[in-house]
């Protein structure tokens, strides 16, 4: 019993050598005007090298300069928002034409720039006068936290929904589709990527391991986890962005964009 508790902690160790930096991406419509907020978290506290000191987001050839959010906590501890200026008429509505766009967020520090590929999400209608959320409903699989939670944080809500999952882009599982793409997380923390394909000998089956590098969960119950898969002894980095509903999209080693997926629960290949 000790054992597979020791086991599944370490799926959750962080690395010692470099703290991982987790990014969302995201608009936000107050009173007919619009801007992009970004929330960052980091795996380890900041120090006075590693804290955010500025945060540029760029699309082509257009750069939105962000600072922290007005009544947003400082750059301190491990988390931090910054929020552009807010743009109303053509800015504003140029600004919203970037929903679901592949935006890159330049976070400065003293020790130098990381630059995060992330998708930026549509705008949600701020209502200064919010009522409380209603509870989990049909469209929302994962139960909202109430409050962003980071880091260890976020453990107990990745062990509930994260382990023992897969993101697939065939729910109904090949051969209802010609191809199916599956990315799967086992709870002993194997991890598997399968192409599967009406071809023989065409089919891709990698087995390795896996262990989660960052996480944030948002107070609706959407969440982003980062994760490092060793397969053949190389190891590579995938950037998960999972919604309420299950839609999944994410990155590969920061470069290769990955998705629309469904998540699904259990695995089913472990």
């Amino acid at each position: 019993m000790a054992a597979g508790i020791a086991a599944l902690a370490s799926l959750f160790a962080v690395p010692t050598a470099q703290a991982a930096l987790s990014a969302s991406a995201s608009l936000q419509t107050t009173s007919g005007k619009t801007r992009i907020v970004v929330k960052l978290t980091s795996s380890r506290a900041w120090t006075a090298r590693t804290r955010p000191r500025s945060v540029k987001v760029r699309y082509k050839r257009k750069t939105y300069a962000l600072s922290k959010a007005r009544a947003a906590a400082a750059a301190r501890g491990s988390s931090a928002t910054f929020a552009s200026a807010a743009y109303g008429g053509t800015a504003g509505a140029s600004l919203v034409a970037l929903a679901r766009k592949r935006v890159s967020i330049v976070v400065s520090t003293r020790a130098g720039k990381v630059t995060l590929s992330r998708t930026l999400t549509p705008p949600a209608t701020v209502n200064p006068n919010p009522t409380p959320a209603p509870g989990p409903t049909s469209s929302h699989l994962f139960d909202p936290p109430g409050r962003d939670l980071s880091g260890q944080d976020a453990a107990p809500f990745l062990q509930r929904y994260f382990l023992d999952s897969r993101f697939t882009d065939c729910p109904a599982g090949w051969p209802n589709c010609s191809v199916e793409e599956r990315y799967v997380h086992c709870p002993d923390g194997t991890f598997r990527y399968r192409r599967l394909t009406p071809t023989s000998g065409s089919d891709i089956n990698t087995v390795g391991s896996y262990r989660v590098t960052g996480a944030l969960v948002h107070a609706d119950g959407s969440w982003i986890v980062e994760v490092q898969t060793t397969t053949y002894e190389v190891q590579h980095f995938y950037h998960w962005e999972v919604g309420q509903d299950g839609t999944v999209v994410g990155s590969y080693d920061n470069s290769e964009r990955l998705g629309p997926f469904r998540y699904l629960r259990p695995a089913g290949d472990c």
